[in-house]
């Protein structure tokens, strides 16, 4: 039998979740820190705590009571540094099938002699994102926070909202989610690349064509005029032509638009966003446009500034591909280690492979991860 050591701060909750736990382990509840650490010293095996109540700093000097490193079951927000410590992170509320998986886990046979010995793992059926998420942009981190609070604060206005970030960071998830959390929710979200239209073609997309206005031309409605009271997304902005800056321009002061060889304006309703990874300097876009689309900006940072996210990311990722997978230690020093050029979509596309590469196996190892990046001269691009 286990000897576990409860850490919660809920007096109500305590009692009843100690006394479920002792139908098969021996426990200690408490939710005081110092107590606890009291315990551990005595020996007690397993820390089952609300990693949300108590500050990580104090987790992690409970885990080093003792002889050896404690293992720890943690309720809550998955967090990198704990992770790495050897923390199972669980579901939120308790519940004592989660609470029995994670110690079948913590008594396997990689962890039975000592808690030194244990791999830090992470098991995707265990990711618990907040409800209407699982976009991609949820996670851990403080920086990924603070997108999260300025995606809820613009998508109050209506004024338009420029997002950078390099590619692969998420900027059209964001502006998917903006849409969701706005009162135009429900309306069409319209999204264009710039950069795969000639001035021609992205005209006709953007603004659609009366028949006749050119050879083949037909009745068409354009990108402004599908997006109705929506949301019109612009991706790569910078790569739009300067005849095509100049009409967009137009409709935007005006707030109506018309299509190619027509000549009936229609309102334009649709709130504008659009997405850059590349400087906006003057030679690629005119001023006049940019100060109409910069109102709101929102930075979306790479994945080496928020390696907090990887773990849950990789999660994420690992249950999309309906595999109930386990990485390793050796695998998540692996993947904070990376720099990650690809950013999340980079991120993705490994762990992906990794289920792949580990066949029947459940746990994920470092020599599964697969890091593959063509050059542009591979694929038939630019050198």
């Amino acid at each position: 039998m286990s000897s576990v050591v409860l850490l919660d701060p809920d007096p109500t909750r305590r009692p009843a979740l100690a006394a479920a736990i002792a139908v098969e382990h021996e426990v200690h509840a408490c939710g005081d820190p110092r107590e606890a650490a009291r315990h551990l010293d005595r020996g007690e095996r397993v820390l089952l705590a609300d990693s949300d109540a108590y500050p990580t700093a104090t987790l992690l000097e409970l885990s080093r009571s003792g002889r050896v490193a404690v293992p720890m079951i943690l309720a809550g927000e998955p967090n990198h540094a704990l992770l790495r410590a050897g923390a199972v992170f669980i579901d939120k509320p308790f519940s004592l099938s989660t609470i029995k998986e994670a110690m079948l886990a913590l008594a396997s046979a990689e962890c039975r002699d000592t808690a030194r010995e244990c791999p830090a793992i992470y098991r995707a059926s265990e990711v618990n994102a907040p409800p209407g998420s699982g976009d991609g942009l949820d996670g851990p981190s403080p920086a990924m926070a603070r997108v999260r609070e300025e995606i809820v604060r613009f998508a109050a206005f209506d004024f338009p909202v420029m997002i950078l970030g390099e590619t692969g960071t998420g900027k059209e998830l964001a502006a998917k989610r903006i849409h969701r959390l706005s009162r135009r929710a429900g309306k069409p979200f319209i999204a264009l690349n710039c950069a795969a239209l000639g001035d021609e073609l992205a005209a006709s997309q953007l603004f659609g064509t009366e028949r006749g206005a050119f050879t083949g031309a037909i009745d068409r409605r354009g990108a402004l005029e599908e997006a109705g009271e929506g949301t019109l997304f612009l991706d790569e902005l910078g790569e739009m032509r300067p005849p095509v800056q100049a009409l967009l321009l137009r409709a935007l002061e005006e707030r109506e638009t018309v299509r190619i060889g027509g000549g009936k304006a229609r309102d334009f309703a649709a709130r504008v966003m659009t997405a850059t990874n590349a400087d906006l300097s003057a030679d690629r876009i005119r001023l006049d446009l940019l100060a109409r689309l910069e109102i709101l900006v929102l930075d979306m940072p790479p994945l080496r500034e928020r390696r907090e996210d990887i773990p849950w990311l990789a999660a994420r990722f690992l249950a999309e591909s309906s595999r109930d997978k386990i990485l390793s230690a050796g695998a998540l020093e692996v993947l904070d280690g990376h720099a990650w050029p690809g950013n999340v979509r980079e991120l993705r596309n490994v762990m992906y492979r990794a289920v792949v590469a580990s066949g029947s196996r459940d746990l994920i190892d470092a020599a599964d991860l697969r890091f593959h990046t063509l050059s542009r001269s591979r694929v038939g691009g630019r050198p």
